[in-house]
């Protein structure tokens, strides 16, 4: 038990002469447990270090969370909107050559697809329907390896 108390001493002596008078006293009062020794001791450090390095950074002293917020909030409604307006530039862009759905005479090839995409028990292979008009459309298709 002596040994123990000596330990102690030595211990708290060193430790308040390292800075750590607060957390001794904790310990010494009861306010902080054994158990959190170690989480008082990384909230006393960093209560510790932050300030002043946070001070030494122009960027970080600088700093104003809600400025900063209400630029990300303004960038995301700039982002929607040019997102928006990208997809429909991107929907033009693919049916640019394409005719519209009702002036495709019913019996070509995309007239009978259509047709067979609109039933619900189709009569032929849609798939086959589709690799047909694209080897109508590009013969180099038409080589089947």
């Amino acid at each position: 038990m002596l040994r123990d108390w000596s330990s102690w001493c030595r211990v708290r002596q060193v430790a308040r002469a390292s800075g750590l008078a607060p957390l001794v006293d904790g310990l010494e009062t009861g306010a902080v447990t054994p158990e959190e020794t170690a989480a008082a001791f990384r909230l006393g450090y960093a209560r510790w270090w932050l300030p002043p390095t946070l001070d030494a950074d122009p960027e970080l002293r600088d700093f104003r969370r809600f400025q900063h917020e209400h630029l990300i909030e303004e960038f995301r409604e700039i982002y929607d909107l040019v997102r928006t307006a990208a997809a429909g530039r991107v929907v033009r862009a693919l049916g640019h050559d394409l005719p519209a759905v009702q002036t495709v005479p019913r019996n070509s090839e995309l007239g009978l697809l259509r047709r067979q995409m609109e039933l619900q028990r189709p009569s032929r292979s849609i798939r086959e329907m589709i690799l047909s008009a694209c080897r109508q459309a590009f013969p180099s298709l038409r080589a089947e390896s």
